[in-house]
């Protein structure tokens, strides 16, 4: 594994803002919305009822939070 990490922004109409969705080597970790604001981050992770083949759920630790705080710059800057 390259722990290749891509973080995408965009709409999402289930949110009021914008998003930014998270990937590690291509596969879907979960996503930040600003929502509840700037200060406010939250973090959500994919749910059971996703397609198993275009997600992980383990990831490095130091690679998520790599991921997290490039999520959170391209947000809020």
């Amino acid at each position: 594994m390259t722990n290749t990490v891509k973080i995408q922004v965009c709409s999402d109409t289930d949110f009021e803002q914008l998003i930014a969705e998270i990937y590690i080597d291509d596969k879907f970790v979960a996503l930040v919305s600003q929502d509840e604001g700037v200060d406010n981050l939250r973090v959500e992770f994919p749910g059971s009822d996703q397609n198993e083949s275009t997600i992980t759920r383990k990831v490095d630790f130091e690679v998520l939070c790599h991921a997290l705080s490039n999520a959170r710059r391209e947000l809020v800057g």
